[in-house]
């Protein structure tokens, strides 16, 4: 096992690497640690188990989740190669969602992230399986780019994992992420989201607390201040003008609510993010 290597105060990567299989490979059937596996294949077919789907086929262009202690097996249809990561949610909130998947799940690669994202998480795996533990790889990770990159991939993939664990399903509290997820742009009213699911606020914010393990509104403004760290990054607008893009009308609490989070002030930040 590769040495963990810390990716802000959100994820731990654990290990990962480039994997070539060959037709005739096959693994026992059985269960891992406590981490969730995620797949990317590049090229060639193969499969996995699990006791409730069945085999599912592997593919390229496909970004597939294994949850933490899933008994599950592997067989190569056809060489493959696949870049894969081994990934600790750090956070309660994160570790809520991620923990509670029942079964392989399977995404469009593209539909998780942007391309500059899966570019990353390509990467991040390469210098896992080369360079275990070395200062290029957590330089790497701590990175401007790989960071933010990194960052936005993983809590994107939490989010669409949301519906899948066995909690939240046919939960309200689906529904209500999907919202604040909506509303970046704006401060959390919870009026408006009372209206809209017809539930009391107590209730909301009760549900959403048990289920995720923060409240909505930290989850709203975690999210608000990642738009914002990807607004510093990708545009030349002014502080004041993505403090109003991400719901803050005050530049001034917007900037001290970044550098709360983010331990630099929305300058320092996009100064340090765009240094060659």
């Amino acid at each position: 096992m590769n040495r963990a290597v810390r990716l802000n105060h959100s994820f731990e990567f654990r290990s990962g690497g480039v994997f070539t299989c060959s037709p005739r490979w096959r693994s026992p059937y059985g269960a891992e640690g406590k981490f969730i596996k995620i797949y990317l294949p590049f090229e060639g077919e193969a499969e996995i188990k699990s006791e409730k789907k069945g085999w599912t086929s592997l593919l390229p262009g496909k970004l597939y989740v294994i949850p933490a202690y899933l008994p599950h097996a592997y067989r190569c249809a056809r060489e493959m190669r696949l870049a894969w990561l081994h990934v600790n949610p750090t956070e309660v909130s994160l570790a809520n969602i991620l923990f509670a998947l029942q079964d392989v799940l399977e995404f469009p690669g593209m539909g998780v992230g942007e391309d500059h994202e899966m570019e990353s998480l390509v990467s991040a795996a390469e210098m896992l399986g080369e360079k275990p533990g070395s200062p290029d790889l957590s330089a790497f990770l701590n990175s401007k780019e790989q960071t933010l990159n990194l960052q936005a991939f993983l809590l994107r993939l939490s989010a669409k994992c949301l519906p899948y664990t066995k909690d939240l399903q046919q939960g309200i509290v689906t529904e209500m992420a999907k919202y604040l997820e909506a509303h970046l742009h704006q401060s959390l009213d919870m009026a408006a989201m009372v209206k809209k699911f017809d539930r009391s606020e107590g209730f909301l914010r009760k549900s959403f607390r048990e289920q995720v393990g923060e409240t909505p509104q930290k989850y709203h403004e975690r999210h608000r201040i990642l738009r914002a760290q990807q607004l510093l990054w990708e545009e030349k607008d002014q502080v004041s003008i993505v403090a109003r893009k991400c719901g803050w009308d005050d530049p001034l609490y917007f900037s001290k609510v970044f550098k709360s989070k983010t331990g630099l002030s929305p300058r320092e930040y996009r100064k340090r993010v765009w240094q060659p």
